[in-house]
């Protein structure tokens, strides 16, 4: 994974606008042919896959901005869509469940046809860290979708207030001593903050087009087993 913070922010804009110029500042270089890097890749891949590879990039850079629903939009267009018998899904999409990697592979690649944030998924779904919106419902997350992979990155804004943070994880039945060293984080001294996690190796196999993340994973690791 690769791990991102931004200090002193409480917009959930802010942090998705970060992940989506970081991707696309590592797209122009390949686009630009930085240090070689884009003719590597297009010397170096099956010549059947080159067009379909060099597209991706051409398409995560289409737009100036990347399209951005609400969880609660998202359900509502899964399920309009389904009523008018225009998909089907092996699941059903309902507000409270998690989207299904069909339901976002869908959005992103058949609906949007390109990457896609979605935000303010319901608070059951979502880790007890994250900032609860003021309809206490929802929290201030995000999921990037990206067509025919689906989620790439997950993120949101943390709760930096103490209470808040310990109030929520007595309400979800946790126990706060056994995160003594997470609440420290906040009892001595933080700041509005946000950020996320994306799928290095994901992003790999993507704008590589490979058809299989072993094969991008930079060292072998399996279980008990991880040397670097």
């Amino acid at each position: 994974m690769l791990e991102a913070e931004i200090a002193f922010t409480d917009s959930l804009t802010e942090v998705t606008k970060f992940a989506e110029l970081m991707i696309k500042s590592t797209v122009e270089m390949l686009v630009e042919n930085k240090n070689n890097e884009g003719s590597n890749l297009i010397d170096t891949v099956d010549k059947s896959i080159k067009d379909q590879m060099t597209s991706r990039w051409e398409m995560l850079l289409s737009k100036e901005n990347w399209d951005s629903i609400t969880y609660t939009e998202a359900i509502e267009i899964l399920q309009k869509n389904v009523q008018d018998g225009k998909v089907k899904f092996t699941y059903s999409p309902v507000w409270g469940d998690s989207l299904k990697s069909e339901h976002e592979k869908w959005l992103a690649g058949e609906y949007f046809k390109g990457p896609v944030f979605v935000t303010d998924y319901p608070l059951e779904e979502k880790a007890f860290y994250m900032k609860i919106n003021e309809d206490k419902k929802t929290v201030a997350c995000f999921d990037l979708l990206v067509p025919d992979i689906g989620e790439l990155i997950g993120g949101s804004l943390r709760e930096h207030d103490l209470q808040k943070l310990t109030d929520e994880m007595i309400r979800r039945s946790m126990d706060p001593k056994s995160l003594e060293w997470y609440l420290d984080l906040r009892r001595n001294g933080s700041m509005p903050h946000g950020g996320f996690g994306m799928g290095f190796e994901r992003l790999l196999l993507y704008l590589s087009h490979g058809e299989n993340i072993k094969d991008v994973i930079p060292f072998p690791r399996n279980v008990n087993n991880c040397i670097c």
